[in-house]
């Protein structure tokens, strides 16, 4: 399988099983980089050929709902306390 193939195979899964990433994963632009592994910024959902390459599907899975739970917890602000 290729890093593209794994990559897609991914979102496939996500989009069958995982309804609530899926939600997520549709509104970050996906983009491919040369260096790294995987991250997201909150707006993209950034991965490297190179470093899927070296990973199992099920790993390329996991750390693809990893940085869509990460990207969900960006969109909302921490809470402030109301404690003086």
């Amino acid at each position: 399988m290729t890093p593209i193939e794994k990559f897609m195979a991914a979102r496939k899964f996500i989009m069958r099983k995982q309804c609530f990433f899926a939600t997520i994963m549709h509104n970050l632009e996906v983009k491919e980089v040369a260096t790294g592994t995987m991250a997201t910024d909150g707006k993209d959902l950034m991965w490297s050929p190179d470093w899927v390459k070296t990973c199992s599907a099920s790993k390329t899975a996991f750390v693809v709902l990893h940085e869509l739970l990460t990207a969900s917890t960006m969109a909302c602000p921490p809470k402030r306390s109301t404690r003086s």
